[in-house]
């Protein structure tokens, strides 16, 4: 028994659907990656004494 042409075709979306998702993951991990850190505000720093 072969599978039928409407399950091989579901199976392709299913695969491309999956790699469309982590290519997308792997491009926003990157993205992130390289995004500057923002500025560092140089702050009071709290009292050591009670």
């Amino acid at each position: 028994m072969g599978l039928s042409t409407v399950t091989m075709i579901y199976a392709g979306m299913f695969y491309i659907a999956a790699l469309v998702l982590v290519i997308g993951l792997v491009y926003k991990i990157v993205d992130y990656s390289r995004t500057p850190v923002p500025l560092k505000i140089p702050t009071t720093p709290a009292p050591t004494s009670i």
